[in-house]
């Protein structure tokens, strides 16, 4: 009876509902990501490597390690201008390069601009060159000085024919020509002041070379330029089988170059030069010349064909040879020859 009673009891209850594994239901939420604040747990129990290590897991470590397990972030390795910094000594060393590198440009800069300065102020104090040479003016240059021989004297020697002058002839109006002399003379400008002059080879005259001149009266006038130098003059006394020597003899000379010459006929039409005669133009302003001996020991020194000294020729006076292209008037020795004496 009991036994019939439970069963009527289970029968009475409904049915049970079914459990449906597969039914789908209101799923569970999901499980919070794990913050990276949180340590890694592994059995409960915490990591003892700290969470916050930068040290890159080694080789040796288990594979089995949780994923969730924070390593920490990889190393960062060195940049190229960090390595470049740190070769080279870091910032101070920069800093000191650069410091040197703008000194360096600061001087350079200032050495230039001076140099540049010197070198105007250079070029605006100097005329600038020519390619071309210009041209040497009046009086230099080469020229022919012709004059007459206005007077002579041979009182340094006992005998006249010991001692004589080209031409061999004083001057006469009646005959100009043949008192002429001329002399070929080369004049050199040495400095703004300075002049030297030097003869061609002459039959009847010394030979010299770079003589220096000096100027008289410049920029007036009566400018003149003079010089004169020692020489040793030889007379072959006729008929040619004695020769005297005039060992002491002094050769001067005086040219003017603003004053005209009246001598020889036709030189005051003669234009003035400017340029420097490169030919032998002839001079046309006034010329003295004189070529003197004082008497003395010695004076002269005659000898024969053989080199023989001849004795017994000494004079108490002066030799000389005056030549002049200007003051001629008639010709006589008073007015011609007066300046000459002295």
């Amino acid at each position: 009876m009991a036994g019939k009673n439970n069963k009527t009891s289970l029968a009475s209850v409904g049915r049970m509902p079914m459990i449906s594994e597969d039914e789908q239901g209101q799923l569970a939420p999901a499980l919070p990501a794990r913050s990276g604040r949180r340590s890694a747990i592994r059995s409960g129990a915490a990591d003892p490597v700290s969470q916050w290590s930068i040290t890159p897991p080694s080789s040796t470590a288990s594979s089995d390690e949780s994923p969730s397990e924070y390593k920490g972030p990889p190393p960062r390795a060195p940049s190229k201008t960090e390595e470049w910094f740190r070769r080279r000594g870091g910032w101070y060393r920069v800093g000191l390069l650069a410091f040197l590198i703008v000194a360096l440009v600061v001087g350079l800069g200032a050495g230039l601009g001076i140099g540049l300065r010197k070198k105007n102020q250079h070029s605006s104090t100097t005329p600038p060159s020519s390619s071309s040479p210009q041209p040497a003016l009046f009086p230099s240059g080469s020229y022919s000085f012709t004059a007459a021989l206005v007077n002579t004297s041979t009182a340094c020697s006992s005998d006249p024919q010991a001692f004589a002058c080209y031409p061999y002839s004083t001057y006469s109006p009646s005959d100009p020509a043949s008192s002429a002399a001329t002399f070929h003379w080369v004049i050199a400008q040495l400095n703004s002041f300075t002049y030297a002059v030097s003869s061609s080879a002459s039959p009847f005259a010394p030979s010299f070379a770079n003589v220096t001149m000096a100027l008289l009266d410049g920029n007036q006038h009566a400018e003149r330029l003079a010089f004169e130098f020692p020489a040793a003059v030889s007379v072959v006394v006729p008929p040619g089988a004695t020769t005297c020597w005039y060992n002491g003899t002094v050769f001067s000379a005086t040219l003017w170059t603003r004053m005209r010459a009246t001598y020889p006929p036709g030189v005051e039409a003669a234009p003035p030069p400017t340029n420097a005669s490169t030919n032998f133009a002839a001079w046309p302003f006034r010329v003295e010349i004189v070529q003197r001996q004082r008497a003395g020991a010695g004076v002269p020194d005659c000898r024969d064909r053989s080199g023989q000294p001849l004795d017994g020729l000494a004079g108490s006076g002066d030799c000389g040879c005056w030549y002049s292209n200007y003051g001629l008037g008639n010709g006589s020795r008073s007015d011609a020859g007066k300046r000459w004496t002295g």
